[in-house]
């Protein structure tokens, strides 16, 4: 809480600056804010220690109450912004919740087209029968806590339970954070001109601290490649360096990316059951307009804004996250066969592959390429 209040701080302050039009406050209060991004960072890379060590544990010796241990027995965001289209108009919901859609700064925020939508799609009764279950899963696992004799056993248990709903609230926070500085990068696109929000949020840090003391730290056709996914960035201890030659992109590429001759994923199982369809791979929020009923939804990561596609997919497929994913959860809840961690599928499989995904086995083989 802490942090995410030092960040909706340090947002605010960026933000006045702006309005007021003070150069040295502007610079000083955009260090103010990366500071506090850095300092929120150990709450954004908590998860994956969760992710590969405790959930381990706990899956290797409570294996058979992983559902009591990973339900969600408070709201995320996005079930709070289901609940409220509910009981507000559209115009409070959007000013409420219009961000939770934008994974990226340049990503559009909701609109009230899409709101109006989801109101009409949204069940009252559905509504109201999670919210008496997020009591119920409270009360089982604080059962389940009272029956755990080790206390070793209890602080991990206790971890992965609440990591089931910090893995997504700490995404929330992020998105919100760069959502209400959307005046300062309004700013930054002023100072270059040509520049869309895309560009602008393609600068590091050290380039933005150039521009806001009035000197151009990059030009704007290279900004547009960065925006167009032609570089690569080369991270030291110390600097950032930008590869903008072809041919050394295409070396470094071809060493990293996964061959697409491998015919089967492995990963860990996070709801049970066998399926076979075309896959639709999910690199972004605008990308989840391609599935369409019984698609295999194939992504790196699944967002809570994914939620109404990934329901009506046959299986879910992630490269990363574990048994307390936003991917595991709506599986379990849905009753949708979904394996989690197989590190590649994003690389392995292409849009149109039938595959097989067989949860029971953690195993995705693939049956015709397209």
């Amino acid at each position: 809480a802490v942090a995410r209040d030092a960040l909706y701080g340090s947002a605010a302050s960026l933000c006045r600056a702006v309005r007021k039009g003070e150069s040295k406050s502007i610079l000083s209060q955009f260090r103010r804010d990366y500071q506090a991004g850095y300092a929120f960072c150990d709450y954004i890379l908590g998860a994956w220690a969760v992710i590969y060590d405790t959930e381990k544990h706990v899956s290797a010796k409570y294996g058979e109450v992983l559902g009591v241990v990973n339900a969600l027995d408070k709201p995320i965001e996005y079930f709070k912004m289901k609940r409220d289209l509910l009981r507000l108009s559209t115009t409070k919901v959007l000013e409420k919740y219009g961000w939770l859609k934008s994974y990226s700064p340049h990503h559009p925020p909701y609109s009230r087209k899409e709101l109006e939508i989801l109101r009409r799609e949204t069940d009252a009764d559905e509504v109201a029968r999670q919210l008496r279950q997020f009591k119920k899963n409270e009360r089982a696992f604080g059962d389940l806590i009272d029956s755990v004799r080790n206390k070793a056993d209890r602080t991990r248990l206790r971890m992965v339970h609440e990591y089931a709903f910090l893995k997504t609230d700490r995404v929330d926070v992020w998105k919100r954070w760069h959502f209400l500085k959307q005046p300062f990068y309004g700013h930054l696109m002023r100072l270059i001109p040509g520049a869309d929000l895309s560009d602008v949020c393609n600068l590091s840090i050290r380039e933005t601290e150039e521009l806001l003391r009035g000197v151009m730290p990059v030009t704007l056709q290279e900004l547009k490649a960065r925006s167009e996914n032609r570089v690569l960035y080369r991270f030291t201890p110390r600097a950032i360096t930008v590869i903008t030659d072809s041919e050394s992109i295409r070396g470094v590429v071809g060493s990293l990316v996964v061959a697409r001759q491998t015919e089967e994923l492995r990963g860990t199982i996070a709801c049970k059951g066998k399926a076979t369809g075309r896959v639709k791979i999910i690199l972004e929020p605008l990308d989840v307009a391609k599935i369409r009923k019984g698609d295999i939804f194939v992504a790196k990561f699944t967002l809570p804004v994914f939620t109404p596609q990934m329901m009506v997919a046959k299986a879910i497929v992630t490269d990363e996250g574990g048994i307390t994913s936003h991917a595991a959860i709506v599986g379990r809840e849905y009753g949708i066969p979904t394996i989690v961690g197989t590190r590649h599928a994003t690389q392995v499989l292409k849009d149109g592959d039938l595959v097989e995904v067989d949860a029971d086995k953690g195993v995705v083989k693939i049956i015709d390429r397209k």
